[in-house]
C-alpha cells in the first residue's frame, strides 16, 4: 500500500506538528513528488513571510518621525504656493480642465455642444465595450486638429483641446474607428 498524505497532514507539515516519523515519512514521500515540494515550499515561505510581518508589526517602530514632518512641510509650501495669490501672478489658483462627456443621443437632433475658448477643454468619447481599437479624431472649423492612433482606456477615448487652440465658432468633431471605418459625428461651439 502507497503513502498519501491527506491535506491535514501536510498543513501539520508546514506547522510543524507531525512527529518525527510521520515527518520522515512525509519527506520520503515529498521526494518522489516535486509538484508538491513546490507547493509546500511556497507555503513555508508564506509562513516565514507572516511570522516575519507579525514581529515587524509588534516592535515598536525605531524609525524617525522626522522624514514625516519633511514631507508635510514640503507638501504645505508647494500647496500655499498654488493657492495663495501672489502679485503678478492670476489668483485663480490650481485650475481643472472642462470635462465633456460627448455621446450620441437618440433623437432626431443631435445635441451642440458648448466649450469655453479660456479653459483647457477635456472631451470624453465612449467606445465599444472593451475595444482596443485605434480612433483618428478630426476637429473641423476655421482650424483643423488631427489626432491619429488614439487607444481609448476604459472605455473612453480622451482629446485634449488646449485653451486658445480653437477660435470662436461652430466646429465638428469627427470620431472614426480605424479598424472598422465606423464614424460618429459631434458638433460644437467654442465661446468667449
Amino acid at each position: 500500500m502507497s503513502y498519501q498524505p491527506d491535506e491535514q497532514i501536510k498543513q501539520d507539515y508546514i506547522q510543524n506538528k507531525l512527529s518525527p516519523e510521520a515527518k520522515t515519512q512525509f519527506e520520503m514521500w515529498l521526494l518522489d513528488h516535486p509538484e508538491a515540494q513546490q507547493d509546500i515550499h511556497i507555503d513555508l515561505m508564506m509562513k516565514a513571510g507572516l511570522k516575519e510581518m507579525a514581529q515587524e508589526q509588534a516592535q515598536p517602530s525605531s524609525r524617525s518621525w522626522w522624514p514625516a514632518v519633511g514631507m508635510a512641510a514640503a507638501l504645505l509650501l508647494v500647496v500655499s504656493v498654488y493657492i495663495m495669490p501672489q502679485s503678478g501672478r492670476s489668483q485663480k489658483g490650481m485650475i481643472a480642465p472642462a470635462v465633456t462627456y460627448v455621446s450620441q443621443v437618440r433623437s432626431a437632433e443631435q445635441p451642440v455642444w458648448t466649450l469655453k475658448k479660456d479653459l483647457d477643454n477635456v472631451l470624453q468619447i465612449p467606445t465599444a465595450y472593451l475595444s482596443s481599437d485605434a480612433h483618428q479624431v478630426m476637429v473641423t472649423g476655421s482650424e483643423t486638429m488631427a489626432i491619429k492612433d488614439l487607444l481609448p482606456s476604459n472605455d473612453l477615448l480622451t482629446v485634449l483641446i488646449p485653451k486658445g487652440t480653437l477660435s470662436v465658432g461652430p466646429h465638428q468633431l469627427e470620431v472614426t474607428n480605424q479598424v472598422n471605418q465606423e464614424k460618429q459625428v459631434f458638433e460644437f461651439i467654442i465661446k468667449e
